[in-house]
């Protein structure tokens, strides 16, 4: 009978603790998931950039964008737009002149100005020799709007992803690297990368 009973309460001490432990473990899952540490509404982003891909002609590009943020997943970049602000001729391109032969005419970008949406589903912190911390981020975005060509201008597309290091409540640096696709009519696509690092300024 003493058996019995010793099992029974055993049994009962079972079931009290595994709940609390089950409690206790799911706080823990709480405590290891800490909120991202900032949000502001609105972010305006000015910098520079690089268009890599033109066989025959590299642009260096000057754009900025303003965002603004839902929450912290996401964002509507209102407009985006950069322009040429210098063009140069690659090697290739002095290597047919000399041989006084043409190249084939490629159209390259002069302007671009979109709308796009931005999806921010990674967020990380860094430990800097253990005494500081360093937020950062990477976002997804895709978008339409119109861009000028050397020749022409057409509807493009723009596809990429960005990523963002914090240097405070109100600033940031951030990287763009986005597929452009210039659209002459239906059948005709010109494409191109743009990369562009900037510092935002995240306010409201």
């Amino acid at each position: 009978m003493r058996g019995a009973i010793a099992a029974l309460l055993a049994i009962a001490a079972l079931s009290f603790s595994a709940p609390a432990a089950a409690e206790e473990e799911e706080g823990l899952r709480a405590l290891a998931v800490q909120p991202r540490h900032n949000h502001h509404w609105h972010e305006l982003n000015l910098g520079f950039g690089v268009l890599p891909v033109n066989a025959f002609v590299k642009g260096l590009t000057v754009g900025g964008n303003y965002t603004v943020h839902f929450n912290h997943l996401f964002a509507w970049e209102i407009v985006r737009a950069f322009g040429v602000v210098a063009s140069l001729e690659t090697a290739l391109n002095d290597s047919l002149t000399d041989m006084q032969l043409s190249p084939t005419p490629e159209e390259h970008p002069i302007w671009v100005a979109t709308s796009s949406f931005v999806f921010t589903p990674f967020y990380g912190k860094l430990a800097v020799v253990n005494r500081a911390l360093i937020f950062s981020e990477v976002f997804l975005i895709a978008g339409i709007g119109y861009g000028g060509l050397s020749n022409s201008q057409d509807v493009v597309v723009d596809a990429g992803l960005g990523a963002r290091i914090y240097l405070g409540e109100y600033f940031s640096v951030r990287l763009d690297i986005r597929w452009e696709g210039f659209f002459a009519g239906i059948t005709e696509l010109t494409n191109e990368l743009s990369i562009a690092l900037g510092v935002s300024v995240h306010l409201g």
